[in-house]
């Protein structure tokens, strides 16, 4: 095993917690629970594997390769950039690093020397012709939507999915777009109200297949602003009364799907163990597996009118009968 041993266990260190009076950028939007522990510096009971910490480094290949053909391209600003949103009486500071900013520029024969070197700068024989026409395809459409050459500054943030997510009919809207994560949507607007770049560019990429799928959001958004004061302020609140936030529910309806599901929070959270009693994902997808089956065919029967007796328990726990109101199956 000269390469095989070594590789699969090279991974970026994942380092345990450490108490914080902060909020980090990247933690916008997800579980309190698990954030109000990770800020208190409780160690993790339940670590990311190998494979996890693979898959995240993958992520940060695919991320490297898509600012780089920005930077061939001749409009990447900053990368990795510093970031702060102030404290108030009711909410924390926020602190993180943003992945760039492109544009800024007014004058395309002035743009046009930086482009050419960035080519010839930032390329490698082997990835030549993909990353040099990802680069000269971003700056044709850049040209063509703004002629005049006055290109605004705009943030992107850039997020590798798994092939099966990005093209799942349920992460897809009306029009057969990437709906995108909420928790990426607050990341990116926070650091859009710190610096006070009016556009920003969510980019998600596609990990099998490298397509790739933007959502622009714009400062002043009513209904992201809101929720952005609404998470930092919620978590403020219980990190400074040092309150202990609920625990995720553990089974979820998914509406997407018009059944019932494990929680994905739950599974995926970092302090499994402490908060939920379970040893890992497996033990929690073992124990809660029947549940979900009387679930979904308790609410499969209550659509159809044929409720049986074993279903009516299950029907009053759930509250079922509110999701066949709203189900696409009525």
């Amino acid at each position: 095993m000269i390469i095989q041993h070594h590789w699969n266990k090279a991974t970026r260190q994942n380092y345990p917690p450490k108490s914080r009076d902060y909020i980090s950028f990247s933690d916008l939007g997800k579980p309190f629970i698990d954030r109000y522990w990770k800020m208190k510096g409780e160690p993790v009971t339940n670590d990311f594997d190998d494979r996890v910490l693979r898959i995240f480094d993958a992520g940060r290949v695919i991320e490297f390769i898509v600012l780089r053909a920005l930077a061939m391209a001749g409009i990447l600003n900053q990368k990795q950039q510093y970031v702060e949103l102030a404290p108030n009486e009711n909410q924390l500071k926020v602190l993180g690093y943003l992945d760039c900013t492109i544009g800024g520029f007014a004058d395309w024969d002035k743009a046009r020397s930086a482009i050419l070197r960035h080519l010839e700068e930032y390329k490698l024989k082997l990835d030549d012709q993909l990353l040099e026409q990802k680069a000269i395809g971003i700056i044709d459409g850049l040209k063509s939507e703004y002629p005049d050459g006055k290109v605004p500054e705009m943030l992107v943030e850039v997020k590798s999915v798994n092939s099966m997510a990005f093209w799942a009919h349920k992460n897809r809207d009306s029009e057969g777009n990437f709906k995108g994560y909420d928790h990426n949507k607050l990341q990116l607007y926070g650091y859009m109200k710190a610096t006070g770049i009016k556009k920003g560019i969510l980019l998600y990429v596609s990990k099998d297949d490298f397509t790739v799928q933007e959502l622009g959001l714009v400062l002043g958004n009513t209904e992201l602003e809101s929720l952005l004061n609404q998470d930092i302020e919620t978590m403020t609140g219980y990190f400074k009364r040092d309150e202990v936030p609920p625990a995720e529910q553990l089974i979820v309806h998914n509406p997407n799907k018009q059944t019932f599901e494990l929680n994905w929070k739950v599974k995926r959270s970092s302090y499994l163990t402490k908060i939920y009693g379970y040893k890992n994902q497996d033990e929690v997808e073992d124990k809660n597996h029947q549940t979900i089956l009387d679930i979904n065919r308790a609410l499969k029967h209550l659509r159809e009118n044929k409720v049986k007796d074993e279903d009516k328990t299950v029907i009053e726990d759930y509250g079922l009968q509110k999701y066949v109101k709203l189900s696409i199956y009525k």
